[in-house]
């Protein structure tokens, strides 16, 4: 259990001080969630308020509700930024928080509120030229088990041929996704676990993890991201 909860500690420091899960489609690790220079004004609004003892009960809520959610999460193996959702909300109130206690304190309010905007709006405009380029194929090319899924199914939809069966590994995302194609586009896609016997009459859509558990020696087939289409 000890060991657990020191992986859990672990995991939860990369998504709050840096952001980033090593899953793509949840963050970036150049830009984290809330942009990683957001955690030096969280730090200062948590600090100002344990130094000076803050009485307003908005801001006791949101600290009471970032502590909270630190603590669910490390009681949750193997966490990651979306089942951690809870914390996002205090943290973006408490880095407006850390800014408006800068403002406050600092002589050249003007020339700070400019630089901040400035430095934000950058940040944004990076992260949309980012996100429209290179991390759309970052994504496209990750470990997403539905990478190339529907481009398979919409190939194998125009062939005809007696059956169709998807082979996968156990994950409760794939029956949604099956369900909705085959309501969608009219198609009838089984599931199938032994895929060691092919059919020649019948196409398989299998993922890349698992094809060298089948003989593709007398078969044709064709990749589509993470799965192959495999067919006579």
């Amino acid at each position: 259990i000890i060991f657990q909860l020191l992986e859990n500690l672990k995991t939860l420091f990369n998504i709050i001080f840096k952001q980033y899960d090593y899953l793509e489609w949840n963050a970036t690790n150049i830009f984290g969630t809330t942009y990683h220079i957001s955690i030096i004004f969280i730090f200062i609004g948590i600090i100002y308020y344990f130094i000076k003892k803050e009485k307003n009960i908005g801001i006791k809520l949101f600290i009471l509700w970032t502590f909270l959610s630190l603590f669910v999460g490390v009681f949750i193996n193997g966490t990651n930024i979306n089942r951690l959702n809870i914390i996002w909300y205090p943290l973006l109130f408490l880095t407006v928080y850390g800014l408006y206690l800068i403002y406050k304190k600092i002589k050249y309010k003007r020339v700070f509120m400019v630089l901040i905007s400035f430095v934000y709006i950058i940040l944004f405009v990076s992260y949309n030229v980012f996100f429209y380029n290179s991390y759309y194929d970052e994504i496209n090319h990750s470990g997403c088990f539905s990478n190339g899924l529907k481009e398979g199914i919409l190939f194998v939809k125009n062939i005809d041929k007696e059956k169709y069966y998807l082979n996968f590994n156990n994950d409760g995302g794939f029956k949604i996704y099956i369900d909705t194609y085959n309501a969608v586009l009219n198609i009838d896609i089984k599931e199938i676990k032994d895929i060691k016997n092919l059919d020649k009459e019948s196409i398989y859509i299998v993922q890349k993890e698992n094809i060298d558990k089948v003989d593709i020696s007398e078969f044709k087939f064709y990749i589509y991201g993470n799965y192959y289409i495999v067919m006579n």
